[in-house]
């Protein structure tokens, strides 16, 4: 009981940090009136100004956007790809986009994992079985394929997934994605690196779904635990 009592006051807890962190980055972009086709430069602009400082002002933002969703991830990428180059802006964005894929797993599993596992039935408990089986390579592929982002981290939390799955699944299967997009950023200051962006894009998506529909990884996802084939 003392154990309930506990964990209903962090989520209280959690729900008004949240809520502050939502409201204080809608009345901050309310108030500044950027257009959205104008907030890539915008936060480039920000990053410059802070100089030194700029690498810690992108944590910062990747931190904020994992409560705040009008910032999207990949602009965050590609304004680190141009501003610090392939190599600095890759490190850099595997350590944001992993650290908010952390914060909205938890926050998704302190929340909605509770009433999916009481609400789950049908199609429902067969997908909450397989990622509990096979939660790596699931991730792995749809970090890999580029499925949205946020829709992952939360839909994830919310399911039997291990943290340990998720954990390893995110950070091998965004680093395709994010050393891409990373390029991508580069191309606009370093327009040969665009030749690069397009062959990474290609070699990533093509070689998921090659992976996907090799016979070793059927059997991995379609294994005996799965009553029906379930595919993702």
């Amino acid at each position: 009981m003392l154990l309930k009592q506990r964990i209903h006051l962090l989520r209280v807890c959690v729900a008004i940090l949240w809520l502050a962190f939502f409201w204080l980055g809608f009345t901050l972009f309310s108030n500044l009136e950027i257009p959205v086709r104008h907030l890539p430069r915008a936060i480039k602009t920000i990053i410059r100004a802070y100089g030194a400082w700029g690498p810690l002002c992108i944590l910062g933002l990747y931190f904020v956007r994992s409560v705040f969703f009008f910032i999207p991830t990949t602009v965050l990428t590609l304004v680190s790809g141009s501003l610090y180059g392939p190599f600095f802006g890759t490190i850099l964005n595997v350590v944001g986009e992993n650290m908010t894929a952390h914060l909205s797993f938890g926050i998704a599993r302190l929340f909605g994992r509770h009433f999916v596992r009481a609400h789950e039935h049908g199609w429902v408990k067969k997908y909450d079985d397989l990622l509990k089986q096979e939660g790596f390579l699931a991730i792995l592929f749809m970090r890999a394929l580029y499925f949205p982002f946020d829709l992952v981290n939360y839909g994830s939390g919310m399911t039997g997934i291990t943290y340990r799955q998720y954990a390893f699944g995110s950070f091998f299967g965004l680093l395709p994605p994010i050393v891409t997009l990373t390029i991508l950023g580069d191309a606009f200051t370093n327009p040969r690196a665009l030749i690069l962006f397009v062959i990474l894009f290609v070699v990533t998506v093509g070689g998921a779904f090659f992976l996907r529909r090799s016979s070793w990884v059927k059997r991995r996802l379609y294994s005996k635990h799965v009553e029906e084939d379930v595919s993702f």
